[in-house]
């Protein structure tokens, strides 16, 4: 006759059991997050300069991940803090941290606010050297991750009355201060880089704003991108009225960048391609991603460009594609003499 014999568990062992299993299976989740998302580049990719005895002004130096890898949940929004990519990774909640080869630095996780099934960063803003501003579309917020340390604490925008968040859609920060566009009542509202409130400009214009998908200070301009009514101004910091603007109708114009002397980036999404714009008289100059660009058959062409970033040390524009999920890189130089 055989006997069973029983043991007890006490609740402390299977407390620590059960945790145990909790953080390994959130370790596994976040390795799978990640090595879907483009991080087998590690080392990052070759960039490439123009070819040689070539007189073009636009070309393709490369993009990352490389095509040999997965590519990325949706890149968007995009800045740089002299050293570092950050990149929103709308598709993962998450922003990625790059070097200028594409080499994956860190992938900072944004946990869903409250009552949001989850994160969906769609802009991405360096304050400080640990400090980056992220445009979170599927929490109505703002919040500020911290770059030196991707598990820390997030720490939200906390305004209320006229300066709260509603659709936020944009963010700069220039000379100590935080503009965001908010869709909800068609202004841009301005923080200091605490995040307390400053001013509401842009408010009342005719037509109003309506989806403001990008914005970059020029020269003293809050250049913006009204992307549903097809049109790039630039507005006064200081009380939002129209000073200039470009003189072109675009499809779904989205984030800019200062290039060059005087030249304007904005990424033109249903186009598929980034137009270089003359500041001064609004004329365009070049069109990226376009036929004449050099090396477009190496995996130039462009589905849906969203944010434009300059490295100016290199000459080189940083381009996110949300539809290809890569980030493309391009060489741009003045035309030969």
């Amino acid at each position: 006759m055989s006997r069973w014999m029983t043991t007890s568990v006490s609740p402390r062992a299977l407390w620590i059991a059960v945790a145990l299993i909790t953080v390994l299976a959130i370790a596994v989740l976040v390795l799978v997050v990640i090595f879907r998302d483009g991080a087998m580049d590690a080392g990052g990719v070759d960039l490439v300069g123009f070819s040689e005895n070539s007189t073009a002004t636009v070309g393709f130096a490369g993009q990352f991940p490389s095509l040999e890898s997965p590519a990325l949940s949706e890149p968007r929004g995009i800045d740089a803090d002299g050293e570092r990519l950050f990149v929103a990774l709308s598709g993962i909640g998450a922003v990625g941290v790059f070097g200028y080869d594409g080499a994956r630095i860190a992938t900072i996780l944004i946990p869903p606010a409250e009552g949001a099934p989850v994160a969906y960063p769609i802009d991405v803003d360096v304050i400080s050297a640990e400090r980056v501003a992220v445009v979170d579309a599927s929490g109505s917020r703002l919040v500020f991750v911290n770059s030196e340390d991707p598990e820390a604490q997030l720490q939200a925008l906390e305004a209320t009355g006229e300066f709260a968040l509603s659709q936020p859609t944009s963010a700069e920060f220039f000379d100590g201060e935080l503009f965001v566009a908010d869709a909800s009542d068609q202004s841009i509202k301005v923080f200091d880089a605490n995040g307390d409130p400053v001013r509401i400009i842009g408010k009342g214009l005719t037509p109003p704003l309506a989806f403001i998908g990008g914005m970059h200070m020029s020269d003293g301009l809050l250049w913006a991108s009204d992307s549903t009514a097809g049109r790039v101004l630039a507005l006064s910091p200081v009380d939002g009225t129209v000073v200039n603007s470009l003189q072109e109708r675009f499809d779904l114009p989205r984030g800019m960048i200062s290039a060059m002397a005087n030249r304007l980036l904005v990424a033109e999404a249903f186009a598929g391609t980034v137009g270089m714009f003359y500041v001064g008289d609004g004329s365009v100059l070049e069109s990226i991603g376009d036929p004449a660009t050099e090396g477009l058959d190496r995996g130039g062409l462009m589905t849906k460009p969203e944010a434009v970033w300059w490295d100016a040390e290199n000459s080189r524009a940083y381009i996110t594609d949300s539809t290809q999920g890569r980030v493309k890189v391009f060489n741009l130089r003045e035309a030969p003499e």
